[in-house]
């Protein structure tokens, strides 16, 4: 008996008992087909239909994504969950970002920039605009003023950290020891390997004081303490105490069982 139209070789006169086909058509599910349908490409080594990526609705092969399942955005061919930095989501497309931009939330709107570009009204500029001057604080263009504050040439809106406001009108480097400062002799923290003492910054506490490696400061003896290496164990006394090893403190009498 004949095979169904279209067909080469079938097992029986049922449309979908095709073995193969007659040319130019296609083998699908032991039909013969015109073209393969969405979601199948046609592979030239089987010479028949293949299923796609499971993201993809469309494809030409098994890495060339043309058409994208809900939820997920169409990038080089392949269908990604979310589009890499450097891109942005646009109707289920991964688009890149403007020339110099990082990373950014469309066509027009910047969030960082590829160096030595940098951020500006949403933009990667390499220079300010006019009326503008760039701060190297900020990174980025602030307009143009009667500027209250420099960090060397640069107009900026406070000092970083290490430098200290002059009060007049320039952000001055703290003194190597401090971390901190509010002059350049008061510091408000240290630099490793300092401990804060008042307000300076000193590598080796004075009598009566203590290295707190926690904070970087100097921190007062125990009553009664001259010398101590914590808050709870001193080595020397002050007049009228006396020392008692045990404990490591300090005390005016001596324990019951103990004599100075």
């Amino acid at each position: 008996m004949p095979c169904n139209s279209g067909c080469l070789t079938c097992y029986g006169q049922l449309a979908q008992n095709c073995l193969s086909c007659v040319s130019p058509l296609l083998l699908v599910s032991g039909m013969c087909v015109s073209s393969c349908p969405l979601g199948t490409f046609y592979s030239q080594a089987t010479q028949t239909c293949s299923s796609c990526d499971a993201t993809c609705n469309n494809c030409s092969s098994t890495t060339s994504c043309q058409s994208c399942k809900t939820s997920y955005y169409m990038y080089n061919g392949i269908c990604v969950t979310a589009c890499p930095t450097g891109t942005y989501a646009s109707n289920d497309v991964c688009l890149p970002c403007i020339y110099n931009c990082a990373s950014c939330t469309g066509s027009t709107g910047c969030i960082s920039c590829i160096p030595p570009s940098f951020i500006f009204n949403s933009s990667c500029i390499t220079n300010c605009p006019l009326g503008y001057t760039y701060s190297a604080v900020d990174g980025t263009c602030i307009k143009n003023q009667v500027c209250s504050l420099y960090l060397g040439t640069n107009c900026v809106s406070i000092c970083p950290v290490g430098y200290y406001n002059n009060l007049q009108g320039q952000c001055i480097l703290c003194a190597t020891s401090c971390l901190k400062c509010t002059t350049s002799t008061q510091c408000s923290s240290c630099s490793s390997g300092y401990y804060l003492s008042g307000t300076s910054c000193i590598q080796q506490c004075p009598l009566g004081t203590y290295p707190y490696s926690l904070l970087a400061t100097c921190t007062n003896c125990p009553t009664g303490c001259v010398t101590c290496t914590s808050a709870t164990n001193c080595q020397s006394c002050s007049s009228g105490f006396f020392y008692y090893q045990t404990t490591g403190q300090c005390l005016t009498t001596c324990p019951t069982g103990t004599y100075p």
